[in-house]
């Protein structure tokens, strides 16, 4: 369970630990199918930079792609306006939905008075989980709970950690980014291992100079 210190504006870090609760998935990681299984220390590194660099995030629309057992988009789920959390497998699609459950209250006490949480007073409102693809079509992204709140989401920042293994989910990264991300203003963030070891990893930066 990763602990991150949490200060107020205006505040000398106290050092206060909040603890994130993440369950790992009971069973044998035996291929790149379900590396969503566990919690990889790139999640974690990025975990963390959302946390110092909240700022970044305040009003903010997310999409998080690969999400796995969902450490990242619970801590943005915090600071953001509204977040959907996505992965490929479902086995993992379930452990996201329980780990974002036993994490609720933690979100809802530290959100700021202008999140889209407080705004729309369930917390099922402004965070969701879905089933993501980047190797089938893609289809609009939309948030909210039920058909009067359901509604279509413009994302402004994609967030991402260790989903670049081989060429091809380097291609599929970009698709997703080029698809969901708004023009002009949209972000992506990422933290991944190098290409000693994710061969992907030069193939996204050769399309990356080709855009």
């Amino acid at each position: 369970m990763p602990s991150i210190n949490k200060t107020k504006e205006g505040e000398k870090d106290d050092h206060t630990a909040y603890r994130v609760a993440i369950r790992q998935v009971n069973s044998r990681m035996d291929g790149q199918h379900n590396t969503g299984n566990l919690l990889w220390g790139a999640s974690r590194i990025m975990a963390y930079w959302i946390h110092f660099n909240r700022d970044l995030f305040k009003d903010k629309k997310v999409l998080e792609v690969g999400s796995g057992l969902g450490l990242c988009g619970i801590v943005a789920a915090s600071y953001c306006k509204e977040i959907v959390i996505t992965d490929y497998q479902e086995l993992t699609l379930r452990a996201l939905e329980y780990n974002i459950s036993i994490n609720v209250p933690w979100v809802e006490e530290n959100c700021d008075e202008s999140s889209i949480t407080c705004a729309y007073n369930n917390y099922e409102d402004c965070i969701m989980v879905q089933k993501l693809d980047w190797d089938k079509e893609l289809s609009p992204i939309t948030i909210g709970s039920s058909n009067t709140t359901r509604r279509p989401m413009d994302v402004d920042i994609i967030i991402a950690s260790d989903i670049i293994c081989e060429p091809s989910t380097a291609e599929g990264f970009l698709k997703t980014v080029k698809y969901y991300l708004k023009p002009c203003t949209g972000v992506a963030y990422m933290v991944n291992a190098n290409s000693f070891s994710r061969f992907g990893v030069n193939r996204l930066l050769e399309m990356l100079k080709g855009i």
